[in-house]
């Protein structure tokens, strides 16, 4: 059974903030593979503890703030729109 990785992250799962995500990373040393395109996860070869699930933009901020993913890339409209109340 293959053990949950350290460190979570989400990425658009379509369109073009998938595709500048993806860029992004790439261009920073960090590509990311996902052998199927129909694949909801995917790894970052050079960092094994780092896991990848793809979701739907606003699905992110609600992962990340629940806490069953780490970190997200989404669009700064999407993190407005779906961030909820914050605490005072």
């Amino acid at each position: 059974m293959p053990s949950q990785p350290a460190i979570r992250l989400s990425l658009p799962s379509k369109g073009r903030l998938q595709e500048s995500a993806l860029d992004f990373l790439s261009a920073t040393g960090f590509p990311v593979f996902k052998p199927n395109p129909r694949q909801y996860q995917a790894e970052i070869p050079a960092l094994p503890d780092l896991g990848i699930i793809f979701q739907r933009p606003g699905d992110i901020v609600v992962s990340v703030r629940q806490g069953s993913v780490d970190f997200g890339i989404t669009g700064v409209d999407v993190i407005e729109e779906k961030r909820g109340k914050m605490a005072m």
